[in-house]
Protein backbone atom coordinates (compact mmCIF):
# COMPACT_ATOMS: atom_id res chain seq x y z
CA UNK A 1 0.00 0.00 0.00
CA UNK A 2 1.50 3.33 -1.09
CA UNK A 3 1.44 6.51 1.00
CA UNK A 4 -1.30 7.95 -1.21
CA UNK A 5 -3.38 4.79 -0.88
CA UNK A 6 -2.94 4.92 2.89
CA UNK A 7 -4.06 8.56 3.05
CA UNK A 8 -7.04 7.89 0.82
CA UNK A 9 -8.06 4.91 2.97
CA UNK A 10 -7.79 6.85 6.21
CA UNK A 11 -9.51 10.01 5.00
CA UNK A 12 -12.14 8.90 2.52
CA UNK A 13 -13.02 5.23 2.95
CA UNK A 14 -16.01 4.61 5.18
CA UNK A 15 -16.00 1.05 6.44
CA UNK A 16 -19.37 -0.74 6.32
CA UNK A 17 -21.19 -1.34 9.57
CA UNK A 18 -21.17 -5.11 10.18
CA UNK A 19 -24.46 -6.98 9.71
CA UNK A 20 -23.29 -10.60 9.56
CA UNK A 21 -25.24 -12.92 11.85
CA UNK A 22 -23.06 -14.93 14.26
CA UNK A 23 -25.93 -16.82 15.91
CA UNK A 24 -24.74 -19.99 17.63
CA UNK A 25 -21.06 -19.17 17.21
CA UNK A 26 -18.26 -19.00 19.78
CA UNK A 27 -15.71 -16.22 19.25
CA UNK A 28 -12.24 -16.11 20.82
CA UNK A 29 -10.39 -12.76 20.81
CA UNK A 30 -6.90 -12.16 22.16
CA UNK A 31 -6.22 -8.67 23.40
CA UNK A 32 -9.94 -8.45 24.06
CA UNK A 33 -10.13 -6.03 26.98
CA UNK A 34 -9.32 -2.80 25.12
CA UNK A 35 -9.08 -1.11 21.75
CA UNK A 36 -9.99 -3.07 18.64
CA UNK A 37 -10.51 -6.31 20.55
CA UNK A 38 -13.01 -4.77 22.96
CA UNK A 39 -14.98 -3.05 20.19
CA UNK A 40 -14.99 -6.22 18.10
CA UNK A 41 -16.36 -8.16 21.08
CA UNK A 42 -19.13 -5.58 21.37
CA UNK A 43 -20.06 -6.07 17.73
CA UNK A 44 -20.02 -9.86 18.03
CA UNK A 45 -22.42 -9.71 20.96
CA UNK A 46 -24.73 -7.35 19.07
CA UNK A 47 -24.60 -9.74 16.11
CA UNK A 48 -25.91 -12.65 18.20
CA UNK A 49 -22.72 -14.56 19.04
CA UNK A 50 -23.54 -17.27 21.59
CA UNK A 51 -20.29 -16.91 23.48
CA UNK A 52 -17.31 -14.54 23.44
CA UNK A 53 -14.00 -15.44 25.07
CA UNK A 54 -11.61 -12.60 25.88
CA UNK A 55 -7.92 -13.42 26.12
CA UNK A 56 -6.37 -10.81 28.41
CA UNK A 57 -3.05 -10.27 30.13
CA UNK A 58 -4.59 -8.88 33.34
CA UNK A 59 -7.72 -10.61 34.62
CA UNK A 60 -8.98 -7.56 36.53
CA UNK A 61 -8.98 -5.52 33.32
CA UNK A 62 -10.77 -8.36 31.62
CA UNK A 63 -13.53 -8.32 34.24
CA UNK A 64 -13.99 -4.56 33.75
CA UNK A 65 -14.29 -5.19 30.02
CA UNK A 66 -17.02 -7.77 30.69
CA UNK A 67 -19.01 -5.23 32.73
CA UNK A 68 -18.58 -2.64 29.97
CA UNK A 69 -19.75 -5.06 27.26
CA UNK A 70 -22.71 -6.44 29.18
CA UNK A 71 -23.95 -2.95 30.04
CA UNK A 72 -23.67 -1.66 26.46
CA UNK A 73 -25.19 -4.70 24.74
CA UNK A 74 -27.67 -5.91 27.34
CA UNK A 75 -26.36 -9.47 26.89
CA UNK A 76 -25.17 -10.94 30.17
CA UNK A 77 -23.57 -14.28 31.00
CA UNK A 78 -22.10 -14.85 27.53
CA UNK A 79 -18.52 -13.69 28.09
CA UNK A 80 -15.61 -15.66 29.51
CA UNK A 81 -12.20 -14.25 30.42
CA UNK A 82 -9.04 -16.34 30.09
CA UNK A 83 -5.59 -15.09 31.04
CA UNK A 84 -2.82 -15.05 28.40
CA UNK A 85 0.60 -13.41 28.39
CA UNK A 86 1.80 -13.28 24.79
CA UNK A 87 5.42 -12.89 25.91
CA UNK A 88 5.27 -16.27 27.62
CA UNK A 89 4.86 -19.46 25.59
CA UNK A 90 3.80 -21.43 28.67
CA UNK A 91 0.93 -18.97 29.19
CA UNK A 92 0.04 -19.28 25.50
CA UNK A 93 -0.11 -23.05 25.79
CA UNK A 94 -2.26 -22.84 28.93
CA UNK A 95 -4.64 -20.47 27.15
CA UNK A 96 -4.84 -22.83 24.18
CA UNK A 97 -5.55 -25.75 26.52
CA UNK A 98 -8.37 -23.80 28.21
CA UNK A 99 -9.91 -22.79 24.87
CA UNK A 100 -9.66 -26.36 23.61
CA UNK A 101 -11.99 -27.47 26.40
CA UNK A 102 -14.80 -25.27 25.05
CA UNK A 103 -17.60 -27.10 23.23
CA UNK A 104 -16.65 -25.34 19.99
CA UNK A 105 -14.70 -22.42 18.51
CA UNK A 106 -15.97 -20.79 15.33
CA UNK A 107 -13.72 -17.72 15.14
CA UNK A 108 -10.21 -17.22 16.48
CA UNK A 109 -9.18 -13.56 16.25
CA UNK A 110 -5.47 -13.13 16.94
CA UNK A 111 -5.60 -9.47 17.84
CA UNK A 112 -3.09 -9.19 20.70
CA UNK A 113 0.05 -7.34 19.66
CA UNK A 114 2.56 -4.82 20.79
CA UNK A 115 4.70 -1.89 19.73
CA UNK A 116 7.71 -1.56 22.04
CA UNK A 117 10.05 1.40 22.53
CA UNK A 118 12.81 -0.55 24.29
CA UNK A 119 14.73 -3.46 22.85
CA UNK A 120 14.62 -6.49 25.12
CA UNK A 121 14.51 -10.25 24.74
CA UNK A 122 11.35 -12.08 25.73
CA UNK A 123 12.08 -15.80 25.85
CA UNK A 124 14.32 -16.33 22.81
CA UNK A 125 13.46 -13.35 20.60
CA UNK A 126 13.08 -9.58 20.69
CA UNK A 127 9.81 -8.91 22.50
CA UNK A 128 7.93 -7.49 19.49
CA UNK A 129 8.84 -10.55 17.43
CA UNK A 130 7.94 -12.86 20.32
CA UNK A 131 4.47 -11.36 20.77
CA UNK A 132 3.47 -10.45 17.21
CA UNK A 133 5.00 -13.40 15.38
CA UNK A 134 6.31 -16.37 17.37
CA UNK A 135 3.62 -16.75 20.01
CA UNK A 136 0.84 -15.52 17.72
CA UNK A 137 1.63 -18.30 15.26
CA UNK A 138 2.18 -20.77 18.09
CA UNK A 139 -1.35 -20.05 19.29
CA UNK A 140 -2.69 -20.42 15.77
CA UNK A 141 -1.10 -23.86 15.42
CA UNK A 142 -2.18 -24.98 18.88
CA UNK A 143 -5.82 -24.13 18.21
CA UNK A 144 -6.06 -25.39 14.62
CA UNK A 145 -7.14 -28.86 15.81
CA UNK A 146 -9.92 -27.30 17.89
CA UNK A 147 -11.10 -25.24 14.93
CA UNK A 148 -11.11 -28.34 12.74
CA UNK A 149 -13.07 -30.39 15.27
CA UNK A 150 -15.57 -27.53 15.51
CA UNK A 151 -16.04 -27.71 11.75
CA UNK A 152 -16.93 -31.39 12.03
CA UNK A 153 -19.38 -30.74 14.85
CA UNK A 154 -21.08 -27.68 13.35
CA UNK A 155 -20.77 -28.25 9.61
CA UNK A 156 -19.59 -24.65 9.16
CA UNK A 157 -16.12 -23.39 8.25
CA UNK A 158 -14.25 -21.90 11.25
CA UNK A 159 -12.11 -18.79 10.69
CA UNK A 160 -8.62 -17.97 11.96
CA UNK A 161 -8.00 -14.25 11.52
CA UNK A 162 -4.75 -12.39 12.18
CA UNK A 163 -4.66 -8.65 12.80
CA UNK A 164 -1.74 -7.52 10.65
CA UNK A 165 -0.98 -3.98 9.47
CA UNK A 166 -0.65 -2.01 6.25
CA UNK A 167 2.74 -0.92 7.63
CA UNK A 168 4.20 -4.28 6.61
CA UNK A 169 5.04 -2.46 3.36
CA UNK A 170 7.67 -0.39 5.18
CA UNK A 171 10.34 -3.09 5.21
CA UNK A 172 11.92 -5.54 2.76
CA UNK A 173 13.26 -7.66 5.63
CA UNK A 174 16.98 -7.42 4.82
CA UNK A 175 17.59 -9.97 7.58
CA UNK A 176 16.24 -12.72 5.31
CA UNK A 177 19.56 -12.76 3.47
CA UNK A 178 21.36 -13.98 6.61
CA UNK A 179 21.63 -17.69 7.50
CA UNK A 180 19.14 -17.36 10.39
CA UNK A 181 16.69 -14.47 10.16
CA UNK A 182 15.45 -14.72 13.74
CA UNK A 183 18.97 -14.99 15.16
CA UNK A 184 19.88 -11.82 13.25
CA UNK A 185 16.83 -9.98 14.58
CA UNK A 186 17.83 -10.93 18.13
CA UNK A 187 21.20 -9.25 17.68
CA UNK A 188 19.92 -5.97 16.30
CA UNK A 189 19.83 -4.25 19.65
CA UNK A 190 20.06 -0.78 18.09
CA UNK A 191 17.12 -1.25 15.78
CA UNK A 192 14.33 1.28 16.20
CA UNK A 193 10.86 0.35 17.45
CA UNK A 194 9.43 1.22 14.04
CA UNK A 195 11.76 -1.22 12.26
CA UNK A 196 10.92 -4.03 14.68
CA UNK A 197 7.19 -3.39 14.38
CA UNK A 198 7.30 -3.28 10.57
CA UNK A 199 9.28 -6.53 10.45
CA UNK A 200 6.85 -8.26 12.82
CA UNK A 201 3.88 -7.29 10.68
CA UNK A 202 5.57 -8.43 7.48
CA UNK A 203 6.41 -11.76 9.08
CA UNK A 204 2.77 -12.09 10.15
CA UNK A 205 1.61 -11.73 6.56
CA UNK A 206 4.20 -14.21 5.28
CA UNK A 207 3.30 -16.71 8.01
CA UNK A 208 -0.40 -16.35 7.25
CA UNK A 209 0.16 -17.05 3.57
CA UNK A 210 2.33 -20.07 4.37
CA UNK A 211 -0.19 -21.45 6.88
CA UNK A 212 -3.06 -20.91 4.44
CA UNK A 213 -1.18 -22.72 1.68
CA UNK A 214 -0.26 -25.56 4.03
CA UNK A 215 -3.84 -26.08 5.21
CA UNK A 216 -5.70 -25.42 1.94
CA UNK A 217 -6.01 -29.06 0.96
CA UNK A 218 -6.70 -30.39 4.44
CA UNK A 219 -10.09 -31.37 5.74
CA UNK A 220 -12.03 -30.22 7.69
CA UNK A 221 -11.30 -26.79 6.29
CA UNK A 222 -10.39 -23.70 8.31
CA UNK A 223 -10.30 -20.26 6.69
CA UNK A 224 -7.02 -18.46 7.44
CA UNK A 225 -6.64 -14.77 6.61
CA UNK A 226 -4.94 -11.56 7.72
CA UNK A 227 -6.00 -7.95 7.44
CA UNK A 228 -5.14 -4.37 8.24
CA UNK A 229 -7.49 -2.33 10.43
CA UNK A 230 -5.75 0.86 9.31
CA UNK A 231 -4.37 3.42 11.74
CA UNK A 232 -6.73 3.53 14.73
CA UNK A 233 -7.05 5.41 18.00
CA UNK A 234 -6.02 2.70 20.45
CA UNK A 235 -3.48 2.44 23.24
CA UNK A 236 -0.95 0.69 20.98
CA UNK A 237 1.16 3.81 20.34
CA UNK A 238 0.83 5.55 23.69
CA UNK A 239 4.27 4.58 25.00
CA UNK A 240 6.18 5.54 21.86
CA UNK A 241 8.69 8.37 22.25
CA UNK A 242 11.26 10.06 20.05
CA UNK A 243 10.74 11.11 16.44
CA UNK A 244 8.62 8.11 15.53
CA UNK A 245 6.45 8.61 18.61
CA UNK A 246 5.93 12.24 17.59
CA UNK A 247 4.95 11.17 14.08
CA UNK A 248 2.44 8.69 15.47
CA UNK A 249 0.87 11.34 17.68
CA UNK A 250 0.54 13.78 14.77
CA UNK A 251 -0.98 11.05 12.60
CA UNK A 252 -3.84 10.69 15.08
CA UNK A 253 -5.63 13.41 13.14
CA UNK A 254 -6.01 10.78 10.38
CA UNK A 255 -6.88 7.90 12.65
CA UNK A 256 -10.04 5.85 12.73
CA UNK A 257 -11.80 5.31 16.01
CA UNK A 258 -11.39 1.90 17.63
CA UNK A 259 -15.03 1.18 16.79
CA UNK A 260 -14.45 1.93 13.10
CA UNK A 261 -11.28 -0.14 13.02
CA UNK A 262 -13.01 -3.06 14.73
CA UNK A 263 -15.32 -3.38 11.73
CA UNK A 264 -12.38 -4.91 9.86
CA UNK A 265 -12.16 -7.67 12.48
CA UNK A 266 -15.82 -8.52 12.02
CA UNK A 267 -15.44 -8.52 8.23
CA UNK A 268 -12.48 -10.94 8.37
CA UNK A 269 -14.43 -13.23 10.68
CA UNK A 270 -17.47 -13.22 8.40
CA UNK A 271 -15.73 -14.48 5.25
CA UNK A 272 -16.11 -17.99 3.92
CA UNK A 273 -13.67 -20.00 1.82
CA UNK A 274 -13.29 -17.09 -0.61
CA UNK A 275 -11.26 -15.38 2.11
CA UNK A 276 -8.79 -18.23 2.64
CA UNK A 277 -5.20 -17.08 2.33
CA UNK A 278 -6.30 -13.55 1.53
CA UNK A 279 -5.03 -10.19 2.72
CA UNK A 280 -7.87 -7.81 3.52
CA UNK A 281 -7.90 -4.02 3.40
CA UNK A 282 -10.84 -1.67 3.99
CA UNK A 283 -13.15 -4.67 4.49
CA UNK A 284 -12.30 -6.07 1.06
CA UNK A 285 -9.99 -8.72 -0.32
CA UNK A 286 -7.18 -6.56 -1.67
CA UNK A 287 -4.06 -8.31 -2.94
CA UNK A 288 -2.86 -4.97 -4.34
CA UNK A 289 -2.33 -3.77 -0.77
CA UNK A 290 0.34 -6.41 -0.23
CA UNK A 291 3.93 -5.22 -0.28
CA UNK A 292 6.15 -5.86 -3.27
CA UNK A 293 8.32 -7.97 -1.00
CA UNK A 294 5.48 -10.40 -0.20
CA UNK A 295 4.68 -10.72 -3.88
CA UNK A 296 8.33 -11.13 -4.83
CA UNK A 297 8.80 -13.90 -2.29
CA UNK A 298 5.86 -15.84 -3.72
CA UNK A 299 6.75 -15.13 -7.33
CA UNK A 300 10.33 -16.17 -6.64
CA UNK A 301 9.17 -19.49 -5.23
CA UNK A 302 6.93 -19.98 -8.25
CA UNK A 303 9.69 -19.20 -10.74
CA UNK A 304 12.05 -21.57 -8.95
CA UNK A 305 9.53 -24.37 -9.31
CA UNK A 306 9.04 -24.69 -5.56
CA UNK A 307 5.37 -23.85 -5.61
CA UNK A 308 3.54 -26.26 -7.85
CA UNK A 309 0.96 -26.09 -5.07
CA UNK A 310 0.84 -29.86 -4.84
CA UNK A 311 0.23 -29.78 -1.11
CA UNK A 312 -2.84 -31.99 -1.07
CA UNK A 313 -3.46 -35.73 -0.97
CA UNK A 314 -2.46 -38.00 -3.87
CA UNK A 315 -3.77 -41.50 -4.59
CA UNK A 316 -1.50 -43.45 -6.92
CA UNK A 317 -2.15 -46.92 -8.26
CA UNK A 318 0.71 -49.04 -9.52
CA UNK A 319 2.87 -47.26 -6.94
CA UNK A 320 5.23 -50.14 -6.17
CA UNK A 321 7.41 -49.67 -9.25
CA UNK A 322 8.04 -47.83 -12.49
CA UNK A 323 6.15 -44.66 -13.33
CA UNK A 324 3.74 -45.01 -10.40
CA UNK A 325 6.59 -45.20 -7.89
CA UNK A 326 8.33 -42.21 -9.45
CA UNK A 327 5.07 -40.24 -9.26
CA UNK A 328 4.78 -41.07 -5.56
CA UNK A 329 8.34 -39.92 -4.87
CA UNK A 330 7.80 -36.77 -6.91
CA UNK A 331 4.62 -35.88 -5.02
CA UNK A 332 6.49 -36.29 -1.73
CA UNK A 333 9.33 -34.06 -2.94
CA UNK A 334 6.88 -31.46 -4.33
CA UNK A 335 5.24 -30.92 -0.93
CA UNK A 336 2.20 -33.22 -0.90
CA UNK A 337 0.68 -33.62 2.57
CA UNK A 338 -0.01 -37.28 1.95
CA UNK A 339 0.47 -40.01 -0.65
CA UNK A 340 -1.50 -43.24 -0.92
CA UNK A 341 0.64 -46.04 -2.36
CA UNK A 342 -1.70 -48.55 -4.03
CA UNK A 343 -0.49 -51.82 -5.57
CA UNK A 344 -1.04 -55.57 -5.41
CA UNK A 345 1.52 -56.47 -2.74
CA UNK A 346 1.30 -54.65 0.60
CA UNK A 347 4.91 -55.36 1.56
CA UNK A 348 6.15 -53.78 -1.66
CA UNK A 349 4.25 -50.52 -1.19
CA UNK A 350 5.11 -50.38 2.51
CA UNK A 351 8.79 -50.40 1.63
CA UNK A 352 8.37 -47.78 -1.11
CA UNK A 353 6.22 -45.55 1.11
CA UNK A 354 8.89 -45.59 3.79
CA UNK A 355 11.54 -44.56 1.24
CA UNK A 356 9.45 -41.58 0.15
CA UNK A 357 9.67 -40.03 3.60
CA UNK A 358 13.32 -39.18 2.98
CA UNK A 359 12.27 -36.95 0.07
CA UNK A 360 9.16 -35.40 1.62
CA UNK A 361 9.12 -31.63 2.07
CA UNK A 362 5.72 -31.19 3.73
CA UNK A 363 6.20 -30.81 7.50
CA UNK A 364 3.40 -33.27 8.31
CA UNK A 365 3.82 -35.67 5.38
CA UNK A 366 2.04 -39.01 5.76
CA UNK A 367 1.88 -42.16 3.67
CA UNK A 368 -0.79 -44.82 3.39
CA UNK A 369 0.32 -48.10 1.77
CA UNK A 370 -2.66 -50.16 0.56
CA UNK A 371 -2.88 -53.54 -1.15
CA UNK A 372 -5.39 -53.17 -3.98
CA UNK A 373 -6.31 -55.01 -7.14
CA UNK A 374 -7.82 -52.26 -9.29
CA UNK A 375 -9.70 -54.86 -11.34
CA UNK A 376 -11.88 -55.48 -8.27
CA UNK A 377 -14.30 -52.56 -7.69
CA UNK A 378 -14.82 -53.56 -4.04
CA UNK A 379 -11.08 -53.31 -3.36
CA UNK A 380 -11.00 -49.91 -5.06
CA UNK A 381 -13.89 -48.69 -2.88
CA UNK A 382 -12.06 -49.97 0.20
CA UNK A 383 -8.90 -48.10 -0.85
CA UNK A 384 -10.91 -44.90 -1.15
CA UNK A 385 -12.60 -45.47 2.22
CA UNK A 386 -9.26 -45.98 3.95
CA UNK A 387 -7.91 -42.84 2.29
CA UNK A 388 -10.82 -40.73 3.51
CA UNK A 389 -10.52 -42.15 7.02
CA UNK A 390 -6.88 -41.03 7.20
CA UNK A 391 -6.79 -37.86 5.09
CA UNK A 392 -10.38 -36.68 4.69
CA UNK A 393 -10.10 -35.79 0.99
CA UNK A 394 -8.38 -36.69 -2.31
CA UNK A 395 -6.84 -33.98 -4.46
CA UNK A 396 -4.90 -35.96 -7.08
CA UNK A 397 -5.43 -39.38 -8.59
CA UNK A 398 -2.80 -40.96 -10.83
CA UNK A 399 -3.78 -44.29 -12.37
CA UNK A 400 -0.60 -46.11 -13.32
CA UNK A 401 -1.58 -49.70 -12.56
CA UNK A 402 -1.32 -51.66 -15.79
CA UNK A 403 -0.04 -54.75 -17.55
CA UNK A 404 1.41 -55.45 -21.00
CA UNK A 405 0.84 -58.45 -23.28
CA UNK A 406 3.02 -61.39 -22.39
CA UNK A 407 4.20 -61.89 -25.97
CA UNK A 408 3.14 -60.33 -29.28
CA UNK A 409 0.14 -62.38 -30.43
CA UNK A 410 -1.49 -62.40 -33.83
CA UNK A 411 -5.06 -61.19 -33.62
CA UNK A 412 -6.40 -64.57 -34.80
CA UNK A 413 -4.58 -66.30 -31.96
CA UNK A 414 -5.67 -63.90 -29.22
CA UNK A 415 -7.56 -65.72 -26.45
CA UNK A 416 -10.45 -64.33 -24.45
CA UNK A 417 -8.51 -64.93 -21.23
CA UNK A 418 -5.57 -62.85 -22.46
CA UNK A 419 -7.90 -60.11 -23.70
CA UNK A 420 -9.66 -59.96 -20.35
CA UNK A 421 -6.43 -60.11 -18.34
CA UNK A 422 -5.12 -56.95 -20.00
CA UNK A 423 -8.38 -55.04 -20.18
CA UNK A 424 -9.53 -55.84 -16.66
CA UNK A 425 -6.48 -54.03 -15.28
CA UNK A 426 -5.82 -51.39 -17.92
CA UNK A 427 -9.41 -50.35 -18.65
CA UNK A 428 -11.71 -51.55 -15.89
CA UNK A 429 -9.17 -50.53 -13.25
CA UNK A 430 -9.09 -46.96 -14.56
CA UNK A 431 -12.88 -46.90 -14.75
CA UNK A 432 -13.35 -48.12 -11.17
CA UNK A 433 -10.77 -45.68 -9.77
CA UNK A 434 -12.16 -42.67 -11.60
CA UNK A 435 -15.70 -43.46 -10.52
CA UNK A 436 -14.85 -44.00 -6.85
CA UNK A 437 -12.42 -41.11 -6.55
CA UNK A 438 -14.41 -38.80 -8.81
CA UNK A 439 -17.37 -39.19 -6.45
CA UNK A 440 -15.20 -38.01 -3.56
CA UNK A 441 -13.84 -35.06 -5.53
CA UNK A 442 -17.33 -33.97 -6.54
CA UNK A 443 -18.35 -33.69 -2.88
CA UNK A 444 -15.35 -31.68 -1.64
CA UNK A 445 -14.78 -27.96 -1.82
CA UNK A 446 -12.43 -26.51 -4.45
CA UNK A 447 -9.03 -25.31 -3.30
CA UNK A 448 -8.01 -21.84 -4.54
CA UNK A 449 -4.36 -20.97 -5.04
CA UNK A 450 -2.40 -17.76 -5.61
CA UNK A 451 -1.29 -16.85 -9.12
CA UNK A 452 0.89 -13.95 -10.19
CA UNK A 453 -2.10 -11.61 -10.46
CA UNK A 454 -4.32 -12.79 -7.62
CA UNK A 455 -6.18 -15.93 -6.71
CA UNK A 456 -7.00 -18.38 -9.48
CA UNK A 457 -10.15 -20.46 -9.68
CA UNK A 458 -9.81 -23.45 -7.41
CA UNK A 459 -10.09 -27.08 -8.44
CA UNK A 460 -11.81 -29.95 -6.65
CA UNK A 461 -9.37 -32.47 -7.99
CA UNK A 462 -7.18 -33.63 -10.82
CA UNK A 463 -7.01 -37.09 -12.38
CA UNK A 464 -4.23 -38.29 -14.69
CA UNK A 465 -4.46 -41.66 -16.40
CA UNK A 466 -1.48 -43.44 -17.89
CA UNK A 467 -2.08 -44.01 -21.57
CA UNK A 468 0.60 -44.95 -24.07
CA UNK A 469 1.87 -44.18 -27.52
CA UNK A 470 -0.41 -47.15 -28.27
CA UNK A 471 -3.32 -44.83 -27.44
CA UNK A 472 -2.62 -43.41 -30.93
CA UNK A 473 -0.53 -46.02 -32.77
CA UNK A 474 -0.48 -49.77 -33.00
CA UNK A 475 1.92 -52.56 -33.84
CA UNK A 476 1.45 -56.14 -35.02
CA UNK A 477 0.50 -58.57 -32.31
CA UNK A 478 -0.62 -55.94 -29.77
CA UNK A 479 -4.42 -55.96 -30.16
CA UNK A 480 -5.22 -56.43 -26.47
CA UNK A 481 -2.77 -53.78 -25.27
CA UNK A 482 -3.50 -51.26 -28.03
CA UNK A 483 -7.25 -51.57 -27.50
CA UNK A 484 -6.82 -51.04 -23.75
CA UNK A 485 -4.75 -47.88 -24.19
CA UNK A 486 -7.14 -46.50 -26.81
CA UNK A 487 -9.87 -47.09 -24.24
CA UNK A 488 -7.93 -45.24 -21.51
CA UNK A 489 -7.67 -42.20 -23.76
CA UNK A 490 -11.35 -42.38 -24.63
CA UNK A 491 -12.32 -42.69 -20.97
CA UNK A 492 -10.07 -39.77 -20.03
CA UNK A 493 -11.53 -37.44 -22.64
CA UNK A 494 -15.14 -38.39 -21.91
CA UNK A 495 -14.67 -38.03 -18.16
CA UNK A 496 -12.97 -34.67 -18.68
CA UNK A 497 -16.20 -33.43 -20.27
CA UNK A 498 -18.43 -35.04 -17.65
CA UNK A 499 -16.38 -33.64 -14.76
CA UNK A 500 -15.68 -30.17 -16.20
CA UNK A 501 -18.61 -28.48 -14.47
CA UNK A 502 -17.47 -29.98 -11.15
CA UNK A 503 -14.04 -28.35 -11.29
CA UNK A 504 -12.32 -31.71 -11.77
CA UNK A 505 -9.72 -31.99 -14.53
CA UNK A 506 -8.93 -35.28 -16.29
CA UNK A 507 -5.96 -35.80 -18.58
CA UNK A 508 -3.93 -38.66 -20.02
CA UNK A 509 -0.16 -38.97 -20.36
CA UNK A 510 0.95 -41.15 -23.26
CA UNK A 511 4.61 -42.15 -23.11
CA UNK A 512 6.39 -44.28 -25.63
CA UNK A 513 9.13 -46.61 -24.36
CA UNK A 514 10.13 -46.10 -20.73
CA UNK A 515 12.81 -47.80 -18.67
CA UNK A 516 10.47 -49.65 -16.31
CA UNK A 517 10.27 -53.17 -14.83
CA UNK A 518 7.20 -53.91 -16.99
CA UNK A 519 9.37 -53.52 -20.09
CA UNK A 520 12.59 -55.02 -18.80
CA UNK A 521 10.97 -58.13 -17.31
CA UNK A 522 9.67 -59.19 -20.73
CA UNK A 523 12.47 -60.56 -22.92
CA UNK A 524 10.78 -59.78 -26.25
CA UNK A 525 9.77 -56.27 -25.20
CA UNK A 526 13.23 -55.59 -23.79
CA UNK A 527 14.80 -56.42 -27.15
CA UNK A 528 12.34 -54.18 -29.00
CA UNK A 529 12.96 -51.53 -26.38
CA UNK A 530 16.71 -51.48 -27.18
CA UNK A 531 16.06 -51.14 -30.91
CA UNK A 532 13.55 -48.31 -30.50
CA UNK A 533 16.02 -46.36 -28.41
CA UNK A 534 18.01 -45.93 -31.59
CA UNK A 535 15.13 -44.47 -33.63
CA UNK A 536 13.80 -41.97 -31.10
CA UNK A 537 14.92 -38.44 -32.12
CA UNK A 538 16.31 -37.76 -28.63
CA UNK A 539 18.42 -40.91 -29.01
CA UNK A 540 17.22 -42.80 -25.95
CA UNK A 541 14.18 -44.13 -24.16
CA UNK A 542 12.57 -42.24 -21.28
CA UNK A 543 13.24 -42.59 -17.58
CA UNK A 544 10.22 -42.95 -15.28
CA UNK A 545 11.01 -39.67 -13.52
CA UNK A 546 10.59 -37.81 -16.81
CA UNK A 547 7.06 -39.12 -17.19
CA UNK A 548 6.32 -38.31 -13.55
CA UNK A 549 7.34 -34.69 -14.15
CA UNK A 550 4.62 -34.28 -16.77
CA UNK A 551 2.05 -36.03 -14.60
CA UNK A 552 2.75 -33.75 -11.63
CA UNK A 553 2.40 -30.67 -13.80
CA UNK A 554 -1.00 -31.87 -15.03
CA UNK A 555 -2.10 -32.56 -11.45
CA UNK A 556 -1.01 -29.13 -10.29
CA UNK A 557 -3.12 -25.96 -10.51
CA UNK A 558 -0.43 -24.62 -12.86
CA UNK A 559 -2.34 -26.67 -15.44
CA UNK A 560 -5.66 -25.17 -14.34
CA UNK A 561 -6.90 -24.73 -17.93
CA UNK A 562 -5.79 -28.15 -19.16
CA UNK A 563 -8.35 -30.93 -19.31
CA UNK A 564 -9.25 -33.67 -21.78
CA UNK A 565 -5.74 -33.61 -23.20
CA UNK A 566 -3.39 -36.43 -24.14
CA UNK A 567 0.24 -35.51 -23.56
CA UNK A 568 2.66 -37.41 -25.77
CA UNK A 569 5.95 -37.95 -23.91
CA UNK A 570 7.93 -39.83 -26.52
CA UNK A 571 11.20 -38.04 -27.21
CA UNK A 572 9.86 -36.86 -30.56
CA UNK A 573 9.13 -40.37 -31.84
CA UNK A 574 5.60 -39.51 -33.01
CA UNK A 575 6.88 -36.52 -35.01
CA UNK A 576 8.28 -38.87 -37.63
CA UNK A 577 5.49 -41.43 -37.39
CA UNK A 578 2.09 -41.16 -39.04
CA UNK A 579 -0.61 -40.80 -36.40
Amino acid sequence: MSALSFLYSQLFVRLPVPKHDFTGQTIVITGGNAGLGLEAARYFLKLNASEVVLGVRTLSKGEKAVQNLEKSTGRAGLIRVFQIDMENSVSVREFAAAVSKLPRVDVLLLNAGKMEQKFYIAEEDESTITVNVVNTMLLALLLLPKLRSSAVDSGSIPRLCIVASDRHVMTNLPQWKTPNTFATLRKETRSGPDDRYYVSKLLQVLCMRALAADTAAKSPRVVVNAFTPGYCLTGLVNKMTGLWGLQLQIMKILARTAEEGSRTLIHAASLGWEGHGQYLNDCKIDERALSKFVKSVEEGLISNGKMLHLMGIAVITGAASGIGYECALSFAAAGAAGVVFGDLELSAVQEKAERSKGLATHPSYQTLPIAVNVADPKQVEEMVSQTLAVFGRIDYNVNCAGVAMRIPTHFMNLTVDEWERVNQINVHGVLYCMQAIGKVMQSQEPVPFPGLHGVRTGQRGSIVNLGSIHSFLSAPGTAQYTASKHAVLGLSRTCALDFASDGIRVNAVCPSWVNTPMINSNKVLAEVHQVLGNVVPLGRIAEPEEIADVILFLCSPRASYVTGSAWMVDGGFSCSTKL
